[in-house]
């Protein structure tokens, strides 16, 4: 599933609920699956928490739906080189795995792509997702 804006331009704040409605964007599985390419911070947020993280995406992303991959960042590369790339591999999902600096190096390798962005706010600040009102306490919504 996906998110898309109706109509264009700005959408003021009280009304942002309202400028969006959630489309279809997956087609349905085939034997192959869908590609799903995470990038995920391990340093982001809680001390220790990497080992859940890929835990929990992968026993989320199962084959034969899902073909997961995960690549851990570490400060240095551009990420939005390496997302634009992964779709370019045929990625049908990109999850930005992390705080607001993975997100947005994200979303800006997404700029101009149809493929959808998910977010798995792993930050300390995470002050993007609570704008968009996106649940902080990841391991409650899957179980972990």
């Amino acid at each position: 599933m996906g998110v898309r804006c109706r109509g264009g331009g700005s959408v003021p704040a009280k009304h942002f609920r309202d400028a969006f409605t959630i489309d279809t964007v997956l087609s349905p599985m085939d034997s192959s699956g869908q590609k799903v390419f995470v990038i995920f911070n391990p340093k982001a947020g809680k001390k220790d928490q990497a080992d859940e993280v890929r835990a929990a995406l992968a026993s989320h992303f199962i084959p034969p739906r899902w073909a997961l991959e995960i690549y851990e960042t570490t400060g240095e590369e551009d990420v939005a080189a390496i997302c634009r790339a992964a779709c370019e591999r045929g990625a049908s999902l990109v999850i930005a795995a992390g705080g607001d600096g993975t997100l947005v190096g994200v979303a800006n390798g997404l700029v101009h792509s149809p493929v959808p962005l998910g977010i798995l706010p792993l930050g300390t600040g995470n002050d993007l997702a609570r704008a968009l009102l996106i649940p902080l306490n990841w391991t409650r919504r899957w179980n972990c």
